[in-house]
């Protein structure tokens, strides 16, 4: 073990975040990429989506989002926006868009 402040020997690993990992096409080191996409698709106003998981595969470059959306647009628009962020990787979107049944009538509430 090294002294506090001293450089890493041998096979140990810097403990500074980004250190080492390989880059995204998008240039981010694959550990930020997935936090920044997930952040992108909560906020942009074409998909405005919350609770979607993003995956970053190495070979080839593939970004894997999954969950659920509220309509088809929003899914359709997944895609556009992670292809706008990291656009030297494949997207697979797994995201299903919501089914909400329609209620038989009116619920009265006392």
């Amino acid at each position: 073990m090294n002294a506090p402040g001293s450089a890493p020997s041998g096979g140990e690993r810097s403990a500074r975040p980004g250190a080492g990992a390989a880059r995204t096409p998008a240039g981010y080191p694959s550990e930020y990429l997935v936090g920044h996409v997930e952040d992108a698709l909560a906020r942009d106003p074409r998909v405005t989506e919350q609770g979607l998981r993003v995956r970053y595969l190495d070979d080839p470059p593939t970004v894997v989002v999954s969950g659920t959306v509220v309509d088809p647009a929003h899914k359709g628009a997944v895609a556009d926006v992670v292809r706008e962020l990291v656009p030297g990787a494949a997207v697979r979107d797994e995201t299903v868009v919501a089914d909400y049944p329609e209620g038989a009538g009116v619920e009265e509430v006392p």
